[in-house]
């Protein structure tokens, strides 16, 4: 399948990587005494910048998975934000990173900070790979953010088009396919 217009090459996707991985590491600093970050993934398409991220960190952590939705199998969020899988690890007492790949609405990592807040956590961060800022529907901003992208359907890098093309290793412009299904 031809891919459509780059939107963030291989090369950059490392540079960010690199760069939030060291902004994590400070903003976490040293933990002598303390249990590691417990750093949840957004399945599924967070798992290959999850990947990628907690290898570059120097923090300890511990990492388990959360999967929410509110796509619903369209392109379009429905707005209502339901959780599908709990984490095994509780995040009770716990400094929690939240990693998703993308930020649109901003509901779903919200949802999650409330989720894990309201089971105790120390503390919620959150750090999104893309953000795409003019599509905010309510006041949620990640503490770490690798860039802002256009109001495009994107692809690749993890992110999906109808649940394929996520094994992309750059991310790209879909808006003008349908995307395989």
């Amino acid at each position: 399948m031809q891919q459509g217009r780059l939107i963030v090459s291989e090369e950059e996707i490392r540079r960010l990587v690199a760069r939030m991985s060291g902004e994590i590491d400070r903003f976490y600093g040293p933990r002598p005494n303390e249990p590691p970050v417990l750093v949840l993934g957004v399945l599924s398409g967070a798992f290959i910048f999850l990947a990628d991220l907690v290898r570059k960190l120097t923090i300890a952590t511990e990492i388990d998975f959360i999967r929410a939705a509110s796509y619903c199998g369209g392109a379009t969020s429905s707005g209502n934000v339901r959780i599908l899988y709990e984490p095994v690890v509780s995040p009770e007492g716990r400094d929690v990173l939240l990693v998703d790949e993308l930020i649109d609405t901003g509901r779903t990592l919200a949802v999650l900070t409330g989720y894990c807040r309201e089971r105790g956590a120390r503390s919620v961060a959150a750090a999104a790979l893309l953000d795409k800022f003019e599509r905010r529907e309510i006041d949620f901003k990640p503490d770490f953010i690798g860039r802002t992208i256009e109001n495009v359907f994107v692809a690749g890098y993890g992110l999906d088009g109808g649940g394929t093309h996520r094994q992309y290793p750059a991310v790209y412009d879909f808006s003008k396919k349908t995307p395989a299904r």
